[in-house]
């Protein structure tokens, strides 16, 4: 099992009115088995933007947060590879940062 933290430093100049930001990305991984014969197969789960902050406002920024889940597997000693990714967005957003009238929606894309 291997597990990982980046933290994330964000700078944008915003029209002569710069922000700062941190950002935190979690992961997971697991290698569910490795075989002469039946492969190598590793699973594993990310999220992006679990805690966001702007340091201007001392305020939680409004980042939508991401989640993917994959796994990968290959076989014949890495002959044949196989990819299988999922990933679901704009799990935590703000109705306030669509323009348009639009409204929020949550996406997914499976790859």
């Amino acid at each position: 099992m291997s597990t990982g933290c980046n933290l994330n430093y964000s700078y944008q100049s915003n029209f002569d009115e710069p922000t700062h930001g941190l950002g935190v990305d979690l992961g997971l991984s697991y290698r569910l088995l490795r075989h002469p014969l039946l492969g190598t197969h590793i699973t594993g789960l990310t999220f992006q933007n679990i805690a966001s902050f702007q340091f201007d406002k001392l305020d939680r920024r409004r980042e939508a947060t991401q989640i993917k889940a994959l796994l990968h597997s290959s076989f014949l000693e890495n002959f044949i590879e196989m990819d299988w990714q999922v990933d679901i967005s704009d799990l935590v957003k703000d109705a306030e940062l669509f323009t348009g009238g639009q409204s929020p929606s949550l996406e997914w894309d499976v790859a």
